[in-house]
């Protein structure tokens, strides 16, 4: 007879490895993504001690991205309020250099918002894989809102 002598309990935290790169994963999944990433983390967190601090740093990482993704908002937001009168009166004067000038500066918040999506694709691919070998990644350049 086929016994499993494995010492290993199914609950010890064997596969938290695994609950950890789906967490670190599951924000890249548009709409329900962060829901998702938080509900795994509340399913394994009493069984797996360890999902804490990677859900602390996921939570870090996603505040400091929305906190930024509203600053360029902002920064949008302001110079094309600031930007349209000068884009209008060149228009009207038929004045190219001016309107492409004023027009050019709209864009450095939308070339922020695509760094920033790109960073956090990134970041969290490689949170995922130190998470894959059992380590919590700091994520860089995150301001620790829920702690370290």
């Amino acid at each position: 007879m086929n016994q499993d002598t494995s010492s290993e309990n199914p609950n010890s935290g064997g596969d938290s490895s695994a609950f950890a790169v789906g967490m670190h994963l599951l924000p890249l999944v548009p709409v329900w993504g962060v829901l998702l990433s938080i509900a795994l983390w509340l399913i394994g967190r009493g069984d797996r001690p360890g999902l804490d601090a990677h859900m602390k740093t996921i939570g870090n990482l996603l505040i400091t991205f929305f906190l930024a993704n509203i600053a360029m908002g902002i920064l949008f937001v302001l110079t094309g309020l600031l930007n349209f009168g000068v884009v209008m009166q060149n228009i009207v004067i038929a004045n190219p250099i001016a309107f492409f000038t004023a027009l050019s500066t709209m864009i450095i918040p939308l070339v922020g918002f695509l760094v920033l999506s790109v960073g956090m694709i990134i970041l969290l691919v490689i949170g995922a894989f130190h998470a894959s070998q059992g380590v919590v990644y700091q994520y860089p350049l995150t301001f620790p809102f829920l702690g370290r």
